[in-house]
């Protein structure tokens, strides 16, 4: 545990090379370990280790299956692997798992739709993601965005 904590608060504070040796090691006491997968596959999505970011929080996701940040960073590391399919699963499952607390997934999944051509889509997550989203920082940006794919729907 105190492993398992120690390079939680390393991948927190960005030390992300440095928390992977510590909790490959609560690892190797605990394999059975969500949290431990869970950081370990963040350490490797922010260094763009895709594949290891991906077996690590399937991991996770195989001990925990409720936790929506596991499918929020699977859906991540899956479309930045341009695994668009299983990266729109992820990011729904996110939703469903979390509501409006894992709303950042609509706005995810809102750029994988208009990346497709699916504007309608598009716009329909944009919307969710403006009505759910807490202390949004530009709404006025999100409502932008919306008017622009309708414009470009209608084309």
């Amino acid at each position: 545990l105190a492993l398992e904590l120690l390079g939680k608060e390393l991948i927190k504070a960005g030390l992300y090379n440095e928390g992977i040796p510590v909790l490959s090691h609560a690892l190797k006491i605990n394999s059975r370990s969500a949290n431990s997968h869970y950081a370990l596959g963040v350490a490797y999505l922010r260094l763009g280790k895709l594949d290891s970011a991906i077996e690590s929080l399937n991991k996770a996701g195989s001990f925990n299956p409720t936790n929506a940040n596991t499918q929020m960073m699977l859906g991540l590391a899956y479309r930045q692997q341009n695994r668009l399919p299983e990266s729109i699963n992820a990011f729904k499952k996110a939703i469903q798992l979390g509501g409006a607390a894992a709303a950042e997934a609509h706005f995810y999944l809102a750029g994988i739709y208009e990346k497709q051509q699916q504007l309608e889509d598009a716009i329909s997550e944009l919307e969710l993601y403006l009505k759910e989203a807490k202390d949004l920082n530009n709404p006025d940006q999100i409502r932008e965005m919306i008017k622009s794919l309708k414009e470009k729907a209608k084309r």
